[in-house]
C-alpha cells in the first residue's frame, strides 16, 4: 500500500466498522500492477481499480481481469475458452473507455485460472493486450 483515503463512508456508529481507501501495487513475476480498492465493513472489500482501468472486483471469487480492445468477439471468445477449460462463470462485469478503445472484463470465476488458460487467452488476438489471474 502506497496511500490511504480518508474515511470512505464514515464510522458505523453501532459496530464501529469504517471505510478506508488504500491504492498500492502487487508485482508478481517482477510486473507491477497498480491496485486501488477499499474495505467497505464486515472483512469485505472492493477492488475499484487495476491499472487506471475503473472496475469492480470484490475478491469473493478467484478473478481474471482481461484487458482488450472494444471489438465484437472478443467476450464471445473468452468465455469459450473457459468453458473449453472447463471453468465456470460465476459473475462477469465489462468496462470501457469508449466504443472501440481500451475495456476490462472482470470474470469471477467458480476455480481459479492457470497460467496457461491465461496464456492461452492473451494469444487469441492482438485485440486482447494483457490477462491477469487473481
Amino acid at each position: 500500500i502506497n496511500s490511504l483515503g480518508g474515511l470512505h463512508a464514515g464510522a458505523n456508529v453501532i459496530s464501529g466498522d469504517f471505510s478506508l481507501q488504500s491504492a498500492g501495487f502487487m508485482i508478481e513475476n517482477g510486473k507491477k500492477t497498480r491496485v486501488c480498492g477499499a474495505s467497505i465493513g464486515g472483512g469485505s472489500i472492493l477492488i475499484t481499480e487495476i491499472n487506471g482501468m475503473d472496475v469492480e472486483l470484490s475478491g469473493d471469487y478467484p478473478a481474471l481481469i482481461v484487458r482488450h480492445r472494444d471489438m465484437p468477439g472478443v467476450i464471445n471468445t473468452v468465455t469459450m475458452i473457459l468453458a473449453n477449460e472447463h471453468i465456470n462463470v460465476a459473475f462477469m462485469r465489462v468496462f470501457r473507455h469508449a466504443r472501440r478503445q481500451d475495456a476490462c472484463m472482470v470474470i469471477e470465476t467458480d476455480s481459479p485460472v492457470s497460467p496457461r488458460v491465461c496464456q492461452l487467452i492473451l494469444d487469441w488476438s492482438e485485440d486482447v493486450t494483457e490477462v491477469l489471474a487473481v
